[in-house]
């Protein structure tokens, strides 16, 4: 939902949209107009900032493109915006992304999810979960709730949303929900045993209630959809205080390589990033001084597409987003283990190294091997 009271929603294979013209005219253009030459087949990921007029798209066109469109959102949202290109050229997209106060991101894709400007009480619920997040809901005043595949649930500032406040002690469990960033009060929740609940516009009635009818209907393959086909146990509850395309494209929208389906629902995703002062227990420095090599070469080849400055710890992201690597033993040559990491890297060279960087540098590396000191030598190679 926008400032202005847009709206977007989907369910599988039905969505439904504002169409009293406050959706932005792009996007209402790509949704509505089927004579446009990227006109929607089936939408992946749309979603709105808290700032007026924004949006960002992804979708799969009728005439067999999947396309992106972020043009709209601005500096604020460079990260976001170089992590939606990244996937693309992966021929993947983002999905479920949410947006909340203070230019507040979080996106999930193939290769991981992204984030800024997180509440701190959400990025140390993260970070300490040792279960990855599934959904993650931002509203007003720096509140939150936050889903995750072991079942838990964390939330703060809930005194804003007093029927999710109720809810989320609900039995049954949650296995969606969203919160108006704009206004307290306003949810939408799906459980596990497939009903919903919400309090939204009255406006929006007849829309939500027809799209509310997928979820007892199989999604397609594609879709990046929720399932309820077996619908899990309740969860413990944890409270916490391309072919070339046919058409030339109009400009600001962006093509790439037909996407193709999401990993299916038991396929484990990669970890999520954590904040700086979170130490990953048993994992091996070698294999993060591979990624930290890979993260390098990547911020340096990609900063002219971004317009983010080639030093990656001062991409005035906001997020205190940092690598952690693998801890599943693969190496580099599987850098999709590590957020943001460069597909097309090889991986970390000793050799080829002591050609780029300074002795003194290699040094703070070798340091860096020494858990005691890792981060410490990660600021010296990074200029921090």
């Amino acid at each position: 939902m926008d400032p202005n009271g847009a709206f977007f929603f989907r369910i599988n294979e039905k969505w439904a949209w504002s169409i009293n013209n406050t959706l932005p005219e792009r996007l209402r253009f790509i949704l509505e107009n089927k004579d446009h030459p990227q006109a929607n087949q089936f939408p992946y990921d749309v979603a709105f900032p808290v700032e007026s007029g924004k949006f960002s798209i992804s979708w799969h066109t009728k005439q067999g493109e999947d396309r992106y469109d972020a043009s709209s959102l601005g500096p604020q949202y460079a990260r976001l915006v170089e992590f939606i290109l990244e996937n693309a050229h992966s021929r993947q997209h983002t999905s479920r992304t949410v947006f909340g106060p203070n230019s507040s991101y979080f996106t999930f894709s193939p290769r991981g999810p992204s984030w800024q400007h997180l509440p701190p009480d959400l990025m140390a619920s993260i970070a300490e979960h040792v279960s990855r997040p599934t959904c993650v809901a931002l509203g007003a005043h720096g509140s939150f709730v936050v889903l995750f595949e072991d079942g838990a649930r964390r939330f703060e500032g809930l005194e804003y949303y007093p029927a999710v406040n109720k809810l989320v002690w609900q039995p049954k469990g949650i296995t969606f929900i969203s919160l108006n960033p704009h206004k307290g009060g306003m949810y939408f929740a799906l459980y596990c045993d497939g009903s919903a609940s919400w309090s939204l516009p009255n406006e929006w009635e007849r829309a939500v209630n027809n799209v509310c009818s997928a979820i007892s209907s199989p999604p397609s393959p594609s879709s990046p959809a929720l399932h309820w086909s077996s619908p899990p146990a309740p969860p413990p509850l944890v409270f916490y205080s391309r072919p070339p395309s046919f058409h030339s494209s109009p400009p600001g929208f962006q093509s790439f390589p037909p996407v193709l389906q999401l990993p299916p629902p038991n396929v484990q995703l990669p970890p999520p990033s954590a904040p700086p002062g979170f130490r990953p227990s048993g994992l091996s420095m070698l294999e993060a001084a591979d990624h930290i090599w890979s993260l390098y070469n990547h911020t340096q080849q990609h900063s002219a597409v971004s317009g983010l400055n080639n030093n990656f710890a001062a991409s005035g992201s906001g997020s205190q987003q940092a690598l952690i690597a693998d801890p599943s033993g693969n190496l580099a040559n599987n850098s999709s283990n590590a957020l943001f990491a460069d597909p097309g890297n090889s991986g970390f060279d000793p050799s080829s190294s002591a050609n780029d960087l300074d002795p003194g540098i290699l040094g703070s590396l070798i340091g860096a091997l020494d858990p005691s000191s890792v981060f410490d030598g990660i600021a010296t190679i990074f200029g921090n």
